[in-house]
Order: structure tokens, then C-alpha cells, then sequence
């Protein structure tokens, strides 16, 4: 394994250790009910309340297909967000937006992260 993919690995680990706020919302939803939306809002407040880092995600209706055709999966924006405390004019936070095929194509096709997703991800403890 290269130093590349090895940081690559590195951070990939910690991305998935960032909590997706919509899985957690729909496993409340499915637990108490309500609307996910409403409760994926919910919780990135709590979140960034508590400066946790956490992960939005927007799913959509399409589907998208990898650079090289063979792997097809629904289509998803993400912004990963990581609150940096308060500021004059409220909270301030950093944040990095990428897309699932962009994700996909680094897992299974070895493709370099989005440098500012690295960036940021490379910040987290």
C-alpha cells in the first residue's frame, strides 16, 4: 500500500466514523415516528450545539452510475460539517460538500478524495 492510499484508508476510516445525521433521523422515525427531515434538522442543531462533527446527506430520486458503468447506486449529496464554535455573528463552522458517486469512485475505483473533504477530514481527531 502506498503513503497515498494508506492516508486515503486513514481517512476514510475517520469519515465513517462522522455520524450521518439522516440514518440516525430515520431510525428515529421508524422507533417514534415524525418526520426525518425535521429530525435530521433537529439533530444537527443538537450537534452543533454540542461542536460534534456530523454529516447532512440529501438523497435523491435518480440513480447514478460510477465513472467506468458497471456500479449504479442512488444518488446522494453529503456536506460534512464540522462546528468551529461561535463567532462574532454566531456559530461558525467548516464544512466540505461532495457527492456519493465521488465517494464511490475513491472506495472502489482508487480515485483521490476531494482535497477540501481531505482537508477537512485531515483536521478531525
Amino acid at each position: 500500500m502506498s503513503p497515498a492510499d494508506a492516508e486515503t484508508a486513514r481517512l476514510l476510516e475517520k469519515l465513517d466514523r462522522v455520524p450521518d445525521l439522516l440514518e440516525e433521523a430515520r431510525r428515529e422515525e421508524e422507533q417514534k415516528g415524525g418526520d426525518r427531515y425535521a429530525i435530521r434538522d433537529r439533530l444537527a442543531q443538537e450537534y452543533r450545539d454540542q461542536q460534534r462533527p456530523f454529516l447532512l446527506a440529501q438523497p435523491f430520486r435518480h440513480h447514478e452510475k460510477c465513472s467506468t458503468g458497471e456500479h449504479g447506486f442512488g444518488a446522494v449529496d453529503y456536506e460534512l460539517i464540522v462546528p468551529q464554535g461561535r463567532g462574532l455573528f454566531g456559530a461558525r463552522e467548516r464544512s466540505a460538500k461532495f457527492k456519493a458517486r465521488e465517494l464511490h469512485e475513491v472506495r472502489e475505483h482508487g480515485a483521490a478524495l476531494p482535497p477540501k473533504l481531505a482537508e477537512l477530514l485531515r483536521a478531525l481527531p
